[in-house]
């Protein structure tokens, strides 16, 4: 049980490492993308921190599975920054925000069942 919060935890750590990368891209203005773009996406990296520290805390494989799944579709919602065409990266900005906060909520449903049934 503790490799799962340590997956989770690591899906985690990966998560933040690649949000703060792409921030001090955006800071030094490496990035070829608008900072607008870019804060629209880092409104919704907290949901992934803190379903993860939940998952951590509420040890499952379910947790794991879903955390890892959830991150690379964060890392493909990110990542549509980089994309050139302007049409092409909406298309995929709004396809991969879908993902990203579909598998946040069957996660955090997930997650949700296994604090439940918990015996007290």
């Amino acid at each position: 049980m503790a490799s799962s919060a340590s997956a989770t935890a690591v899906a985690l750590l990966f998560a933040y490492i690649i949000y703060y990368a792409l921030h001090l891209l955006n800071v030094f203005g490496k990035g070829n993308y608008k900072a607008e773009e870019f804060q629209e996406r880092s409104k919704k990296m907290y949901l992934f921190g803190i379903i993860a520290l939940l998952s951590i805390h509420f040890v499952s494989t379910y947790a794991a599975v879903f955390a890892w799944l959830t991150f690379i579709a964060l890392g493909a919602y990110y990542f549509t920054l980089f994309i050139a065409d302007e049409e092409k990266r909406k298309k995929l900005f709004t396809l991969t925000g879908l993902a990203y906060m579909g598998l946040l909520t069957v996660w955090w449903i997930g997650e949700t069942v296994v604090i439940f049934s918990i015996d007290t």
